[in-house]
């Protein structure tokens, strides 16, 4: 028989962890979780890290798991939850879930991620800083003349998407899309995907219930905003406090209701 993974996705605060836990139990599979800040130790803040009782109620990992001050990719976690899967099933599972809401993990598991290669921190903090001070647009005007390929085939408005293209051109040599994955990888394991809904001020109001301050930076205001800040300043320092951040320099490159709906997403 074909081995089975469910992944639990939606937005935040829809109640992935609740249904996640049932399901599980249901299965008798412990939760993996494909979230991408509960990871982290010391991550309390704005996580909603699964509380003493779910973490009690069926085994879970990946959480909390790694120091805030290591780096932690999504291509580490395709690596990491896939021997994991395999053992478990190994162990003799047949159903597993997976639960949160961090799509590129999500993808990272399902589809494979491209084998992009890895670029030095400094590299990466330096283009996020000219991202924030200099726009979007003036790095992707630099992307263009590095790599045209590149920069016709990607979301320019998007900076991140702009820093990742730019790094790997100048750590490589090499386009951004000549990494790019052609078809999703083979997984030898069935998927079902389902997403979990709410009506978005349902969804509004439990996040403001889960915090005392609210959690919704478009939401939050200027007091919230400061105090989310203040509470997350001595995690920022210690993540970064071995990280140079001095300028990177490179040579260019040659060439309500207890109920919650459910979309499902996929069926393979």
């Amino acid at each position: 028989m074909l081995k089975r993974l469910i992944v639990i996705t939606g937005p935040t605060a829809v109640g992935k962890t609740d249904i996640s836990i049932q399901v599980a139990q249901k299965y008798g599979s412990p939760v993996i979780s494909c979230d991408s800040r509960q990871i982290f130790k010391e991550m309390n803040i704005g996580t909603a890290v699964p509380d003493a009782s779910q973490l009690a109620a069926v085994k879970h990992y990946f959480i909390q798991s790694v120091p805030v001050t290591e780096s932690y990719s999504a291509g580490q976690y395709e690596i990491d939850a896939l021997e994991l899967i395999d053992r478990l099933f190994a162990e003799g599972h047949d159903t597993l879930v997976m639960s949160g809401g961090s799509g590129f993990y999500v993808d990272a598991v399902c589809n494979g991620l491209d084998n992009l290669p890895v670029a030095p921190p400094e590299l990466r903090e330096e283009l996020t800083r000219r991202v924030r001070e200099e726009g979007v647009a003036a790095l992707a005007e630099e992307l263009k003349k590095l790599d045209p390929l590149s920069w016709a085939a990607i979301d320019r408005s998007n900076g991140q998407r702009v820093v990742r293209a730019l790094e790997t051109i100048l750590v490589s040599g090499r386009p951004f899309v000549e990494f790019k994955l052609d078809a999703p990888k083979k997984r030898d394991f069935s998927i079902d995907k389902i997403c979990l809904t709410r009506p978005r001020e349902e969804i509004y109001s439990r996040i403001d219930l889960r915090w005392s301050t609210p959690v919704l930076w478009m939401r939050c205001g200027r007091c919230g905003r400061t105090e989310i800040v203040r509470r997350c300043k001595p995690l920022v320092i210690r993540r970064f406090s071995n990280i140079s951040m001095g300028r990177f320099h490179s040579k260019r490159p040659s060439g309500s209701s207890n109920a919650i709906p459910v979309t499902t997403l996929k069926n393979s």
